[in-house]
């Protein structure tokens, strides 16, 4: 059954608008006229909309690999996707491989099918397609964004696990931090209270400390709830996303890593996009399109400028200061040899090498200098507090 969109004007004069499933329009209309709706709007749901979830990397990547290899088979493009339809076990992707199946069928290119999509696949995919339609070699596309695509989720995932552990051992030290103040501080409390004992100002310190986040507790929770909300919507803003991004890069080993992510996905965007005849200039829009980072985008819109002014690839690049001059001389001998893709994906490579490197070192020396800091919190703090028990030790063996 198919989804349609109506609109019509019920009994008492209202327009009135929905969804329904059917199996055609005749079918729509028949049970609108029996709820007494006249439509005059009835038309089918090709796209996903804003109740679909979003779609796994995973799936595309599957889904893209797929289509690429029934096409090299000369299996027609609407025969592939029919097959693909039953293959797919995931609802949303299912509806969507159908909506792109339905709008070919009724004379569209896969660009355009692709691009009533455009949030489920992205403005790369879209144009690499159509790029790929232009030049009489869909398959050869598929496979270019096969490829980039896998790129993509292996950077993606490697960020993912350099930062997961040290968040896991944060938040564990977090948990330990309030299971001592909300439970170990306040026996140890009462022992001192029932024997009278001397208590050092440290440990007092640590004691009043316990005694006010149990005691305000709520508000507490209340006023970090506020901070959070407002750091997000600080962040939402234009200035705000600029000063905390400009932040990010500044952050030790973490800003690093964050930069060398940003270089690698950029030239490996431009790199994929230019071996399918896209241009430089649409390459950058697309690109554009897809930036979350306030002052990457800035830059990338200063070379956009600049090459509409008139200079080429590699001196719009060099005149940013965001990208290191490595980038623009080695885009500059591309220029000269014919080859400024083999340069971007040489630039690809280069910062991908660089990013699994800066990765691999922090998951060897930064966890494990986390580690010993937290460890030493801990201790340091448990040790403030057995400071009374000791010295009572020491009173009852003297």
């Amino acid at each position: 059954m198919q989804l349609y969109f109506w609109k019509g004007i019920d009994s008492q004069g209202k327009v009135k608008t929905g969804k329904v499933r059917a199996i055609n329009g005749k079918e729509v209309l028949f049970n609108l006229h029996k709820q007494d709706v006249a439509p005059f709007i009835i038309r089918k749901v090709y796209f996903a909309d804003n109740s679909f979830k979003k779609i796994k990397q995973k799936y595309i990547i599957v889904f893209t690999k797929k289509l690429e290899s029934m096409l090299k088979a000369k299996v027609s493009i609407i025969e592939a996707l029919e097959m693909l339809e039953n293959q797919e076990k995931n609802r949303n992707f299912k509806s969507i491989i159908r909506g792109i199946r339905i709008s070919i069928e009724e004379g569209n290119t896969l660009s355009v099918s692709f691009e009533r999509y455009k949030d489920t696949f992205g403005l790369t995919f879209f144009n690499m397609v159509r790029a790929g339609e232009e030049g009489g070699d869909i398959p050869s596309a598929l496979n270019e964004l096969t490829l980039y695509m896998t790129k993509m989720e292996k950077i993606k995932n490697d960020i993912k696990r350099a930062l997961t552990y040290p968040l896991i051992i944060f938040f564990t030290a977090i948990v330990l931090f309030f299971f001592i103040i909300f439970f170990i501080v306040p026996s140890f409390a009462d022992i001192f209270q029932k024997e009278g004992a001397y208590i050092p100002y440290a440990t007092l310190l640590i004691l009043n400390i316990s005694d006010f986040i149990i005691k305000n507790l709520s508000y507490i929770v209340i006023t970090l709830l506020c901070l959070i909300l407002t750091i997000h919507h600080f962040y939402l803003s234009k200035v705000g996303s600029k000063i905390i991004d400009n932040y990010i890069f500044n952050v030790p080993f973490i800003g690093s890593i964050y930069k060398k992510s940003i270089l690698a996905r950029f030239s490996r965007t431009i790199y994929s996009m230019l071996r399918v005849n896209v241009t430089v200039l649409q390459s950058l829009t697309t690109t554009l399109k897809s930036v979350k980072n306030e002052q990457f985008r800035h830059a990338l819109n200063e070379i956009k400028s600049k090459i509409e002014e008139g200079y080429t690839l590699s001196g719009a690049i060099k005149s940013n200061s965001f990208f290191p001059s490595a980038i623009s001389s080695m885009i500059s001998i591309g220029e000269k040899s014919g080859q400024v893709s083999k340069m971007f994906f040489r630039v690809a490579l280069l910062y991908e090498e660089e990013l699994d490197e800066s990765i691999s070192f922090v998951s060897k020396i930064i966890e494990p200098i986390i580690m010993l800091v937290i460890g030493i919190f801990i201790g340091t703090l448990l040790l403030i507090i057995y400071l009374p028990i000791f010295k009572m030790a020491g009173s009852i063996g003297l």
